[in-house]
């Protein structure tokens, strides 16, 4: 699943990112609707730690367990996303449901990942002073309270 994710993350990477905008709400944002469900929660920080993780391992960052910790954890939130949605879509095949979660959160992890590399070529820095950086606090926690709510 690492290396799946650090292909396609290398991949996206090479688009064009030019546009300096901000492709997503912040996750913050989506935590004050009363309507966003846990599972998009989920999907978010599934795409933001396998990005964050990647970008930091094309860049030979020095901190491995860094690295893998955040592959992990991505892999770890697109499990319960796919639970989820098993519960909910039970009559869908497994296969199908697990392909449809990998697809959302690359597509997640490609505005993700333009927002990163569009705010490296501005400012230098990758997350810092973006929104990127907030979702990852949020993220984090996210992660961290999972762990306690499903163990």
């Amino acid at each position: 699943m690492k290396k799946l994710i650090t292909i396609a993350l290398t991949l996206i990477a090479l688009t064009n990112v030019a546009n300096a905008q901000q492709s997503l709400i912040s996750v913050s944002e989506m935590l004050q609707n009363p309507s966003t469900k846990p599972v998009t929660i989920y999907l978010r920080c599934t795409a933001l730690l396998g990005s964050v993780s990647g970008v930091l391992e094309q860049a030979n960052y020095s901190d491995k367990d860094l690295i893998d910790n955040g592959f992990k954890a991505a892999e770890i939130l697109m499990s319960y996303a796919t639970g989820i949605y098993q519960g909910e879509y039970y009559l869908l095949d497994k296969s199908f449901i697990e392909d449809k979660v990998v697809d959302v959160s690359l597509e997640i992890a490609e505005l993700y990942l333009h927002d990163m590399y569009s705010n490296y070529q501005t400012t230098g820095e990758y997350v810092l002073g973006t929104y990127v950086q907030e979702d990852m606090g949020i993220c984090i926690d996210v992660y961290n309270n999972s762990l306690k709510n499903f163990s």
